[in-house]
């Protein structure tokens, strides 16, 4: 009879493992494709070092273990982040200060921190529903808000309207229309800023 314990014992050991190996690969899978997404972003600019240390902020004023890969993206204006390893994609756009001002990069990179904080692999949770997406896109402006304040916020979307509005408008992609981000996060919509 101990013998048979000892082996029901070695098998739940055994499934334990095999199940936290496999959850492990699907939490990592973003990594993975992002890894082939583009170059990985030194630190070798001003523009870079600056996104690297304000992400190394947020990090630790959200009390974040974060040790952040930076991808650049194929797409000029859209960045994105997952959890797994922490894959911040960072637009070409991004490294342009004169399209990107320092409080555009500010809030769009505590917004992409907020995705991580809260583990959302992006295209691979939000696929589920609609709204459980949209609200997990306020979610991570409030975080973003937190961080940098509704100024940054306001500013970062009055400039770039076209672009959240094209977020917005995509098929397939869950980002509420901008006013509703703005009023839900900061109370006012953009008109009347």
């Amino acid at each position: 009879m101990p013998a048979k314990k000892k082996g029901r014992f070695t098998g739940r050991i055994a499934n334990t493992v095999y199940s936290a190996a496999l959850l492990a690969m699907l939490y990592d899978w973003p990594h993975q494709v992002y890894q082939k997404l583009g170059p990985r972003m030194g630190a070798a600019t001003a523009r870079e070092q600056f996104i690297v240390q304000e992400v190394d902020d947020y990090a630790r004023r959200l009390r974040l273990r974060l040790n952040p890969t930076f991808v650049i993206g194929s797409a000029a204006a859209a960045a994105g982040a997952f959890s797994g390893n922490a894959v911040i994609v960072v637009s070409p756009g991004m490294l342009d200060p004169e399209k990107f001002s320092d409080n555009d990069v500010r809030f769009i990179l505590a917004h992409e921190v907020g995705h991580v904080a809260r583990l959302d692999a992006y295209r691979f949770w939000t696929r589920w529903t609609d709204s459980g997406a949209a609200a997990r896109e306020l979610d991570a402006d409030r975080i973003a808000v937190r961080l940098v304040g509704c100024g940054a916020m306001k500013e970062t979307v009055a400039r770039h309207w076209h672009e959240f509005l094209k977020g917005y408008q995509e098929e397939g992609d869950h980002h509420p229309h901008p006013d509703t981000r703005l009023i839900e996060v900061c109370g006012r919509p953009r008109n009347e800023q």
